[in-house]
């Protein structure tokens, strides 16, 4: 019984310094960043958004059945929305967009 408590106290105190080890290198990692770390995410960043900025058209492919038909097509198209807590007159706004859309309003 001694050894089995001796092996769960050593195990103990190895996660728990371990535990102590990571999160004190987290905060070292938060409150001294390194530097090279630091413009690596700069450049990182940027490269990011450049990418972001091109526009990418990429199509998945038509998805085929047993037979060779279409079942699901990638399809380009263009849609807009609203948060609706911050429309005041969706009447309003119904209407004059039914215009567009060549939709009715009901």
């Amino acid at each position: 019984m001694k050894t089995s408590r001796v092996r769960a106290l050593l195990l103990f105190w190895l996660l728990f310094f371990g535990f102590v080890a990571v999160v004190s290198r987290g905060i070292e990692f938060q409150v001294h960043p390194n530097p090279k770390l630091v413009e690596f995410a700069k450049n990182k960043s940027k490269w990011n958004q450049r990418r972001e900025e091109e526009s990418f058209l990429k199509s998945r492919g038509s998805i085929l059945d047993r037979h060779g038909r279409d079942w699901a097509l990638s399809l380009i198209s263009k849609s807009f929305f609203a948060n609706p807590h911050l429309v005041e007159h969706p009447g309003l706004i119904a209407y004059k967009l039914s215009k567009y859309l060549k939709m009715s309003v009901h």
